[in-house]
């Protein structure tokens, strides 16, 4: 096995996967993972040692920020590989953070309620003796099919998600409360931001007004390339991706991606709970229409239609800018480990809309601070990541 790369090591079998993974990453994973695992890294279909380095550290490095925040592989079951191109992801569901805290002492209670246009549904904030700030929900529905569905999340039949997150120490009885919402405009931009969206989209090569392809490079061996997704706007027509999780699973990526925001609160409440919370809200997705080019900088089209403008926030955006910046107020820190954040999404090739669209608030607060700005400098200026490997 000495000879083989870490992918084909890990693909022999399911002793080499466990044994490859805990030498890599320091960590041991539990046979019905490795099981799972084999199978959905040799449905890539790797071709390249190129396409096979790229799959494994893709892979290791999603396993290890899991690990690390105490979703293990005995979460096996509540854990998805969803492949993207070339690439194996490793998605942590919301019962793998609720058991992740567990382990760690803590109980989270979330309560999620889809709220549909013209229904009056919101949590009022009052003050309990001995606990502090509750939220309990005030609930005069006028229509109650609450079903989330892909068509009604497209349709617009939603005004709102809100969310509230009860955290509670087991030693202690002490309990933290936090709400949080999103709009169906926002869910709808995130799952746009993720190459298993709702819509169907594919890359396609720019043409001149000749009908001649147009090339990046000087031999005419890399054309560029553009995305198109079918959403229904620039002309094209609406196509689902029936295979998406999206699409398949739509209530659970949507409670997913509205507990993720109501997380950013109890983060920074309490730090011991932030690895898990990361480990939960990351996730590395690379994008690219390319086989063997891992440094092209793409041309891109309708990469999705609700990019965030920096420059033009909604009174929405600039609210959270301001919650963010509070936050740093109170504990400097968190503006240091943001900016790093940042930066390493930025040097793993996540793409630069991506970054923005999922961290506008702290960019805006981090670009504020000399300290800070020369860790985003390039993100806020748009400059691709160039690799440089000796």
């Amino acid at each position: 096995m000495k000879d083989l790369t870490v992918y084909h090591k890990m693909t022999a079998s399911t002793s080499e996967l466990i044994k490859t993974v805990n030498t890599e990453i320091g960590f041991k994973c539990c046979t019905p993972f490795a099981v799972r695992a084999i199978e959905a890294l040799n449905d890539l279909g790797i071709k390249t040692e190129s396409e096979a380095k790229k799959a494994a550290n893709v892979f290791l490095d999603n396993l290890q920020t899991l690990f690390q925040g105490g979703i293990t592989s005995e979460d096996y079951d509540k854990i998805d590989f969803v492949k993207r191109g070339k690439v194996l992801t490793v998605s942590a569901r919301v019962q793998a953070l609720i058991r992740a805290f567990r382990k760690k002492g803590y109980m989270l209670i979330d309560t999620i309620i889809p709220v549909p246009e013209g229904d009056d549904v919101y949590f009022e904030e009052n003050y309990k003796d001995g606990v502090g700030i509750i939220y309990l929900v005030k609930d005069k529905r006028i229509n109650t099919d609450r079903e989330i569905t892909a068509e009604r999340l497209v349709g617009n039949y939603f005004n709102k998600f809100i969310c509230r997150l009860e955290l509670r120490e087991v030693s202690t009885g002490r309990t933290i409360m936090t709400v949080s919402e999103m709009s169906n405009q926002e869910v709808m931009f995130a799952q746009a931001a993720s190459d298993n969206g709702i819509f169907l989209s594919e890359w396609k090569e720019v043409t001149d007004k000749n009908g001649n392809i147009v090339y990046k490079d000087k031999a005419n061996t890399q054309p560029k390339k553009y995305k198109v997704i079918y959403d229904g706007s620039k002309g094209t027509d609406v196509k689902y991706n029936t295979d998406a999780m999206w699409v398949k699973w739509t209530s659970e990526m949507v409670k997913k991606t509205v507990m993720r925001r109501a997380l950013k609160n109890i983060k920074e409440t309490i730090p011991e709970l932030a690895s898990t919370i990361m480990a939960f809200d990351t996730e590395f997705i690379p994008s690219e229409p390319t086989e063997n080019n891992d440094n092209n900088v793409i041309e891109v089209d309708g990469v999705n239609n609700f990019d965030i403008d920096l420059n033009n926030l909604t009174e929405e955006q600039q609210q959270d800018v301001q919650d963010c910046y509070e936050i740093y107020c109170q504990n400097p820190e968190n503006a240091k480990l943001d900016a790093e954040r940042c930066k390493k999404l930025y040097e793993e090739g996540v793409p630069i809309n991506q970054i923005i669209n999922e961290n506008y608030a702290e960019l805006v607060n981090l670009a504020k601070s000399k300290n800070t700005y020369p860790l985003v400098e390039n993100i806020l200026k748009g400059v691709p990541y160039e690799k440089n490997e000796d």
